[in-house]
């Protein structure tokens, strides 16, 4: 494999919960498309991939229904880790937001319990249709190191 100097190592592992229909998921990076299907069992994606300045790792969970959450059983979608050039840091999945399509049913049960429902949460279960995104940027290794890091030394400037 020709390895470009900004391509980036990307890991993810996700885990499907269903009782009746697999959840139907779309992974994009970049807003390109590399996976658009069922999940059918809990999976591992590695992908080297083409970096820009700026980069978005999606996960959308298509398929959920309010039918779906019945009795203690649901369907969704478990993101179990994220990994960047090989590093699985607790920290990138801090950093990941997940911006849920709430349903209808939904809305009228937060308002009956006075639940505050916000468009964007930290949550590595997607239990509503909606976007899952983890962001970082380039160079990657130097997003970790500030990211994940404090006050460890010196590190390059980006010079390419």
């Amino acid at each position: 494999m020709d390895i470009k100097v900004r391509d980036v190592k990307v890991r993810l592992t996700l885990e499907p919960i269903y009782w009746q229909d697999y959840p139907t998921i779309e992974i994009k990076f970049n807003g390109e498309s590399l996976f658009n299907t069922n999940l059918i069992e809990t999976t591992i994606f590695d992908w080297l991939l083409p970096a820009k300045d700026a980069n978005r790792l999606s996960i959308f969970l298509l398929n959920k229904s309010d039918r779906d959450t019945i009795n203690g059983k649901d369907k969704a979608v478990v993101v179990n880790s994220i990994g960047v050039e090989e590093l699985e840091y607790p920290l990138f999945m801090h950093l990941s937001k997940y911006q849920p399509n709430y349903s209808a049913g939904y809305y009228r049960y937060a308002e009956k319990n006075n639940i505050t429902v916000e468009p964007i949460i930290h949550s590595n279960y997607l239990g509503f249709n909606g976007e899952w995104f983890f962001e970082f940027t380039w160079p990657t290794f130097s997003w970790i190191y500030n990211t994940a890091t404090s006050d460890a030394g010196w590190i390059y400037e980006k010079n390419i």
